[in-house]
């Protein structure tokens, strides 16, 4: 009994006991930072990929509307011709390999207070992640300036 109380009041290994401890406080710390870090990396890349879907659809809307009006409205012209037509009538392009991604356009027109509204409706589908964003920009046929931009 006198050992045991000897050996308890003892401060042989105390010194280890105190350098666990603090390995143990600084790896807990350390793993902390380290997922917050890398919490912080995947939130900032998911962004990256969010914006850069948004522009792939941005210029697909672009390249619907560049070639509307291309050639003295040439396929504008046709496009309306085919929409009085059929009111119905929608023109689409799928899979339009663009940078790092691809583009869906899908043209339709629509009627509103007696005006002619073509309407470009545009998918950015980002390659390596598969994330996608879509917007629409609608024009008056009469008056190409006037847009209305949707997301």
């Amino acid at each position: 009994m006198k050992n045991l109380n000897k050996l308890i009041k003892s401060n042989d290994g105390a010194a280890l006991i105190v350098v666990i401890v603090a390995f143990l406080v600084i790896i807990i710390l350390s793993a902390s930072i380290l997922f917050l870090m890398n919490t912080n990396l995947r939130q900032a890349r998911h962004q990256e990929h969010m914006i850069e879907a948004y522009y792939l659809a941005y210029s697909g809307i672009e390249m619907g509307y560049a070639a509307l009006i291309a050639n003295g409205d040439e396929l504008l012209n046709d496009f309306i011709d085919e929409y009085n037509n059929n009111s119905s009538y929608i023109k689409e392009e799928n899979s339009i390999i663009f940078g790092e991604g691809k583009i869906n356009i899908l043209i339709s027109g629509y009627e509103e207070k007696d005006n002619l509204w073509i309407s470009i409706k545009s998918t950015g589908i980002l390659n390596q992640s598969g994330i996608s964003t879509s917007m629409s920009m609608s024009f008056l046929a009469d008056n190409k300036s006037i847009r209305k931009w949707e997301k």
